[in-house]
């Protein structure tokens, strides 16, 4: 399958971008151009606004609030982002006035001298193996946090939300998250011409699927072999017993031309297994155009995942190169990546989302920074990626529960629960065979124990009274 770079990707300019014949462009106000890949959606709005991307309706409302997926909005003079800024946007001072993108590798072939082709530092995937917003691989370049926006034609950056929107006082966070997946996964489906969902042994895939059998759709399940041989099993327990074809993509051998292709469409902005393993090896195979890949990524946002890390940290003497240490250990601090999480410290001071440091966190970097990369660059192929989690509804039934609720995934497996029972005869996440089998050892000592001791003991069993 052709790796596409650029595909889907825009730059709003005074002059029109020709990148190749697929290629095109619209005018906008006060001179300036929309130039964009044609496999790009672009869609305009009753109000006379563009959405760029996969804008998808949920089940509360249809303005832009209610929409889930992956997408920017251009309302003029100012360009927005979706929940979680899931498709970035980058900004800089070009030779011809200000330059918006929704990659940095664009910006880079725009400006003059941008500097290093990507972040100088060794990322590795048990730390922060994005860059760090507000800043980004190049020096000249910014990128806007989920709930920013940005004016034309002066770049000025300011929030564009207040508190994370709360759920009604009538309001159960499960029935809306429920509601909420349901309407988005129905509304991805639409037109495509195989739809398949992203299943593993997890949870998160676990809920995808739960809101795809509530929808009654038709859809195929893939399982990319990486790491955890539970993730085949189950999801082909899961798949047998529903009935549905299940794909377990093996990897083939490495394509070093498929890394160049990822490094000019991404600038290496990120490194995970997608550019290591699943891109070079031709694990993404089955994803033609047409299909629509259901994820699901962000319910890690609820879950708190990152609670752990940030733990005897101080909000009020909080810096970057404390941030850094929690992800890199005693690495060398990477000068630009430090200073970008300083000025992100700064800026999250006077947020008005109500978020704590952990979930604030959680939402600028790990959903738009680290995610909004990994779904850039499934954008290198044909098929579309779709996060159904990412709408402010969504999120806001994410946020409900409290903490403890939201550690232990509560309001996913209630779900689960309501939309498809049948799923919890299946394990989440089992540990390995030769795990399962001490802990079955185990428990079986411990019961041939159990035994002995009641009748050492005359028979008698906990709470029997002595005779």
């Amino acid at each position: 399958m052709e790796l596409v770079p650029h595909r889907r990707q825009f730059v709003i300019s005074r002059s029109r971008v020709d990148l190749g014949e697929d290629w095109t462009c619209l005018e906008l106000p006060d001179g300036f151009v929309l130039s964009h890949q044609q496999d790009l959606r672009v869609t305009r709005r009753p109000d006379g606004g563009l959405v760029l991307g996969t804008a998808l309706p949920g089940a509360s409302t249809a303005d832009v609030t209610g929409l889930a997926g992956r997408f920017a909005t251009v309302s003029w003079p100012w360009v927005g982002t979706d929940a979680s800024a899931l498709l970035s946007v980058y900004h800089a001072s070009g030779p011809d006035g200000p330059l918006v993108s929704s990659s940095p590798a664009l910006l880079g072939r725009l400006l003059p001298a941008p500097g290093a082709p990507g972040p100088d530092r060794r990322m590795w995937w048990g730390g922060m193996n994005w860059f760090p917003g507000p800043g980004s691989p190049l020096p000249q370049v910014r990128k806007l946090l989920p709930g920013q926006r940005l004016r034309l034609p002066d770049l000025t950056v300011e929030d564009s939300r207040g508190p994370m929107a709360s759920l009604g006082p009538d309001e159960q966070a499960r029935s809306v998250l429920a509601d909420e997946l349901t309407a988005t996964v129905r509304a991805a489906s639409e037109g495509a011409a195989t739809t398949c969902v992203a299943l593993t042994a997890g949870l998160d895939s676990r809920t995808v699927l739960a809101a795809v059998l509530a929808a009654g759709m038709r859809v195929e399940t893939v399982t990319q072999v990486v790491r955890n041989p539970a993730d085949v099993r189950v999801a082909a327990d899961i798949s047998r017993y529903l009935g549905v074809r299940h794909h377990v993509v093996e990897p083939s051998p490495h394509q070093e031309d498929r890394v160049r292709a990822w490094r000019e469409h991404t600038l290496h902005a990120y490194d995970d297994a997608d550019n290591r393993l699943l891109l070079p090896r031709d694990q993404y195979r089955f994803f033609h155009r047409g299909t629509v890949l259901l994820r699901g990524n962000a319910f890690e946002f609820g879950r708190r995942f990152l609670a752990p890390r940030f733990r005897g940290l101080d909000p009020d003497d909080l810096t970057g190169t404390a941030l850094w240490r929690r992800f890199e250990g005693s690495a060398p601090p990477h000068a630009p990546s430090v200073a970008a999480l300083d000025e992100w410290v700064a800026t999250r001071r006077h947020r008005r989302d109500g978020l704590d440091l952990v979930d604030g966190f959680y939402d600028d970097h790990r959903l738009g920074g680290w995610l909004a990369s990994l779904e850039h660059g499934l954008e290198l192929l044909p098929g579309v990626s779709v996060v159904p989690a990412n709408s402010a509804r969504a999120k806001a039934a994410l946020l409900a529960p409290t903490h403890e609720e939201r550690t232990a995934g509560t309001v996913q497996r209630d779900v689960v629960h309501d939309l498809a029972p049948e799923l919890e005869r299946f394990p989440v996440n089992p540990p390995p065979t030769g795990v399962r089998r001490h802990v079955r050892t185990v428990r079986v000592r411990a019961g041939r124990a159990t035994r002995a001791l009641r009748q050492l003991a005359g028979g008698r069993g906990p709470g029997t009274a002595p005779r």
